[in-house]
């Protein structure tokens, strides 16, 4: 199947985020968030004034939505260590068909009306992700 352009966008973005982190593993969390709010702030000053507040919630609404898949994927399932008293409140299934329908709205949104290439746009989306889940693995 060749590639299309949403496919190679977030390829890109999955080596990006490979190549990103190592260089934030082993810092403290404080270091790490300062360096995260500065990328974001100088991401939103990238837009115009009146869209950053804009572009700031749907940055969160998708920060919300990929906490508890990766959450899963990082403690395996078993909710993150710290909370172990009270387990997570989705199951793994559960949080990956929330990211799908995430998906699914924002594909909607975007409204280019074909269903069926917005499901083979979700399932390479899925698919790089767990490519780039595999590699980290190895």
């Amino acid at each position: 199947m060749a590639m299309n352009s949403l496919d190679e966008e977030i390829e890109a973005a999955y080596r990006l985020e490979k190549s990103i982190w190592p260089i934030l593993k082993g810092h403290r969390p404080e270091v790490q968030n300062v360096v995260i709010a500065d990328m974001l702030a100088t991401f939103l000053a990238g837009h115009a004034p009146p869209l950053r507040e804009v572009v700031l919630e749907q940055t969160i609404e998708l920060v919300k939505t990929l906490l508890p898949v990766n959450e899963a994927i990082l403690f395996e399932g078993k909710g993150h260590p710290y909370t172990l008293e009270r387990p997570m409140e989705k199951t793994f299934d559960e949080a990956l068909m929330d990211l799908i329908d995430e998906y699914m709205i924002a594909a909607e949104q975007n409204d280019n009306g074909d269903v069926a290439e917005m499901r083979e746009d979700i399932i390479s989306a899925l698919e790089l992700r767990l490519m780039a889940l595999k590699e980290e693995s190895e």
